[in-house]
């Protein structure tokens, strides 16, 4: 069975459209396939096998690198500075522009080599976002809750906070790291797919294994496991948005991750509501859908091989110090990074304690938190989901960003306020509603002013993405002992709803350096 295989063109080649990469065909026998990426279950093995095959089907590479690329090749007359072509010492700006040349290439090799988007890969989009976060909508904000509610309930609400932050504190290193392996991964299934099918692997297996637990340490740690598989799937899907759209289209494409993520952690919390009163078949049926859901995504949005990829040599030192970009040489990634955390920080103080405000707050009891907690989640989706792909598509139609993340956090302080005028059920699902409006209309144009202000074009979109990701992982897992410890305070739930306006408040303010996107 024969297969396309590609190599780098030269330079001179290069700066010819028509000759952007060479190829060539190669003779590869079925009999010499490797096999399956040894994986936690032997459903992933089997779809590693599927995909496999999909991989070696003959191909014909597009030639759209050219239109998306706006840097110059190598070898036209003004991509050599004064300096370079003369044998003399190279200026501080020549030896600037020649790195910038170096990443420009390095881009223009990507994005040949990942396949493009289609409409049915931004659908997909949604039905992924949904798996992943219907996931965590069930185990954070139901699951877990009702089981510490069982096996502690004296010190439940402090054995969530530190659960929640261990969760959240795996997130906040694990997507890094996992988005810096992807980037170096060369495999016939692409950079991304096979960690996606890692993540979904160990998710399920922890989700399986949470089911089993009767200790609050047993809880943690599985929780933990939970959310290093969950991660292992963020990143990647994260970073799809620079490796495969166009800028003009990710505001589409970033509407669709909104989207479901909205749906996912809201029908998924009604879900696990719903059937709390069986914990283990809850976590069981969550674990079956997060590994069947991904495994379709990746057989029917397969991506090209990267196996030709040029990769620099690893170096331990370099890998590490990658990880830390200056705020003075990036400080747009610096402002959008805090802009993030500070959103986050003030949504998730209250988000992640909605089961109990409804029991502490307005004094329900677990039965009707239980009945509750999936009716506040459903009156935040229209808002959710209405803000999220309307300002997505608007953003893109407009080329403007700002303004809606601006309108997302204006309507999010407003909702904050309705909880202190009314401590009720109907005040908390009124304030669900609001806030809910007002995240997605903020996630929708964050996701891509966040690609928009990625270091060096994004040529190492999956580390990037995945510091920019820590902008939700840390504060997440602050926002708990945080919101405890205003609670403990005087001022009780009322200091948490003010806390949380202030401090999102301050994360709009922070958006206005961000000059390069308007």
């Amino acid at each position: 069975m024969d297969s396309w295989t590609t190599t780098p063109a030269s330079p001179s080649r290069r700066a010819n459209p028509e000759s952007d990469r060479v190829f060539s065909r190669t003779a590869d026998r079925p009999g010499n396939a490797r096999g399956s990426v040894a994986l936690c279950s032997g459903v992933a093995g089997c779809v590693t096998i599927v995909m496999d095959r999909f991989a070696r089907t003959p191909r014909h590479w597009p030639s759209f690198v050219q239109k998306l690329s706006p840097w110059p090749g190598p070898s036209s007359p003004q991509s050599s500075p004064k300096g370079a072509q003369d044998g003399s010492p190279m200026t501080e700006d020549a030896a600037a522009h020649q790195t910038g040349l170096a990443a420009a290439d390095r881009i223009i090799e990507i994005r040949s080599i990942a396949r493009p988007a289609t409409r049915r890969l931004t659908v997909w989009l949604l039905i992924q976002a949904f798996a992943l976060y219907g996931v965590y909508g069930a185990v954070a904000a139901v699951l877990i809750p009702n089981q510490l509610s069982i096996i502690d309930p004296a010190n439940k609400i402090n054995d969530f906070a530190i659960i929640a932050t261990v969760f959240a504190a795996v997130a906040t290193l694990s997507q890094p790291l996992i988005g810096a392996f992807s980037d170096r991964t060369r495999s016939r299934f692409g950079r991304r797919a096979l960690w996606m099918l890692v993540g979904a692997s160990l998710g399920s297996a922890a989700l399986r294994a949470l089911s089993a637990s009767h200790s609050v340490v047993a809880v943690g740690l599985f929780a933990a496991a939970l959310s290093l598989g969950i991660n292992s799937l963020i990143s990647p899907l994260t970073a799809t948005l620079p490796d495969r759209y166009a800028v003009r289209r990710r505001g589409g494409a970033s509407a669709m991750i909104g989207a479901g993520t909205m749906l996912g952690a809201t029908i998924g919390s009604v879900i696990a509501g719903i059937m709390a009163a069986q914990l283990g078949v809850a976590y069981v049926a969550f674990a079956v859908a997060l590994l069947v859901l991904t495994l379709l995504f990746l057989v029917l949005n397969r991506d090209y091989s990267s196996k030709d990829l040029s990769l620099e040599r690893f170096s331990a030192r370099v890998f590490i110090g990658q990880f830390w970009l200056s705020p003075r040489k990036h400080p747009e990634f610096g402002w959008v990074f805090l802009a993030r955390f500070l959103f986050v920080l003030g949504f998730s103080s209250v988000s992640t304690f909605t089961y109990f405000l409804l029991t502490d707050y307005a004094g329900l009891s677990l039965a009707q938190a239980n009945a509750s907690v999936g009716v506040v989640g459903l009156a935040a989706l229209p808002g959710m989901v209405i803000a999220v792909l309307l300002t997505g598509f608007l953003a893109d139609r407009m080329g403007r960003r700002k303004i809606f993340m601006w309108i997302g956090s204006g309507v999010m302080i407003a909702g904050l306020v309705v909880p202190i005028v009314s401590p009720t059920l109907l005040g908390i699902t009124v304030m669900s509603m609001m806030t809910g409006f007002g995240y997605g209309a903020y996630q929708a144009s964050d996701v891509v002013l966040m690609t928009q202000v990625l270091p060096n074009g994004g040529s190492a979109a999956g580390k990037d993405l995945g510091i920019l990701n820590m902008a939700t992982g840390i504060p997440t897992a602050v926002a708990p002992a945080l919101a405890a410890a205003v609670i403990g305070t005087v001022f009780g739930f009322h200091g948490l709803f003010v806390v949380a306006g202030v401090i999102v408040l301050v994360g709009a303010l922070a958006i206005i350096p961000v000059k390069s996107v308007r």
